[in-house]
């Protein structure tokens, strides 16, 4: 596109999700290149504040627009409808490392054994390269309660986001790839879901600790058992933060 604006006299606009600027940092010449590019673009766009700030801070462009990812409105037939007795807890997303898989099922499986959680179901939606790893641990762990659905239509998806009672990714911090924001945080909070994410730049934008959802830090075992045991106890804390997510979406995020 910037070669082309050279023949065509044309502008041209950049838009950036995470992944892609962590790749172009992979070498010298690629970095001046990446530059050249960014600063000659007549936009640049980026998902999330944290990734405008890195834009500008390694590549020296001027003034990023940030344009958040936007939702459709979810129909009031499907976000009305009751849920039942059963602690849903859920996960979308691909099955790699970098999504905290493993360690959403060691807490759970810890939280077991304490007694915190007994009747539950956690449904996993979305595949990848990490699926057989998570159902070998699903079986050492004994967890039952786990349901790995892998790739799934949207309808299906929607009813698994309706019926569910807590949404579960803390993602992991990744030198290459990044999360850039996280859509299905936002999904969840369409259908009042609270989130547990983790601190990691673009997720802090899309889960806003304590009012819409929690952060725990990357990585942090400990902390993340605390932390779902502390939303499953608290029925009212969980609802309160789901609405509070619902609102915001509905404020914010709507296409």
């Amino acid at each position: 596109a910037w070669v082309a604006s050279w023949v065509t006299r044309k502008p041209f606009i950049v838009v950036i999700h995470g992944m892609d600027i962590r790749l172009a940092q992979q070498g010298l010449w690629k970095t001046v290149l990446t530059a050249q590019i960014l600063q000659h673009a007549r936009i640049v766009v980026t998902n999330s504040n944290a990734l405008a700030q890195e834009v500008t801070h390694l590549f020296r462009v001027a003034l990023p627009l940030v344009v958040y990812p936007c939702l459709p409105a979810v129909s009031a037939s499907v976000s009305s409808q009751p849920k039942d007795a059963v602690l849903h807890l859920l996960t979308v997303g691909r099955l790699i490392e970098r999504k905290g898989h493993l360690l959403v099922l060691m807490a759970l499986s810890r939280l077991k054994q304490m007694g915190v959680i007994q009747t539950f179901v956690y449904d996993i939606v979305g595949d990848g390269p990490m699926r057989a790893t998570c159902e070998q641990l699903t079986e050492e762990l004994r967890l039952h309660e786990v349901v790995f659905h892998g790739s799934v239509s949207e309808s299906i998806k929607q009813g698994l986001y309706q019926r569910a009672d807590l949404f579960l990714m803390p993602v992991l911090s990744d030198e290459v790839d990044k999360e850039g924001f996280g859509m299905v945080y936002l999904e969840a909070a369409q259908f009042a879901i609270p989130s547990v994410g983790s601190y990691v730049s673009g997720v802090d934008e899309a889960i806003l600790d304590h009012q819409t959802g929690r952060l725990v830090e990357s990585g942090n075992l400990e902390q993340l058992i605390e932390t779902i045991k502390e939303l499953v106890l608290d029925v009212d804390r969980r609802h309160q933060l789901g609405l509070q997510a619902q609102q915001r979406v509905a404020q914010e995020f709507t296409c």
